[in-house]
């Protein structure tokens, strides 16, 4: 996974709302933006997270920080497959994936499921 420098915004939200998470949130955003680079990321205060949208696909998913863990909430998560059976939730559209320690497998799980939001989002599937 390459390094991605997180804006002075994004690091200053994390730093001072969710201390106890910065880093492993600042890593679930690289990978995240790793996956696919076409994202876009903003913070989002009012919901107390940091969204990512793409250009074709649009909203597409956001960290939110809880504590000393992070989610991954996907938009649209109700369509994806999850063969790894990591989405968790039950509501009609949303899912999402609590992230408690940073590793490789995970990176690479994650980023497939973030790859195929888009994809399924520029579709329309």
């Amino acid at each position: 996974m390459r390094p991605v420098e997180a804006p002075a915004e994004v690091r200053e939200f994390l730093a001072s709302r969710h201390p106890e998470a910065l880093e492993l949130a600042l890593w679930l955003r690289a990978v995240v933006l790793d996956a696919e680079p076409d994202l876009s990321e903003r913070v989002y205060r009012g919901w107390d997270g940091i969204g990512f949208r793409h250009p074709d696909a649009g909203f597409v998913c956001a960290i939110y920080p809880r504590g000393p863990e992070v989610r991954l909430l996907f938009e649209h998560g109700a369509r994806l497959d999850d063969p790894d059976d990591v989405l968790e939730g039950d509501g009609a559209q949303t899912r999402h994936v609590t992230v408690r320690e940073p590793h490789d497998g995970l990176a690479g799980t994650l980023g497939a499921y973030v790859r195929e939001a888009v994809g399924r989002r520029v579709l329309g599937a």
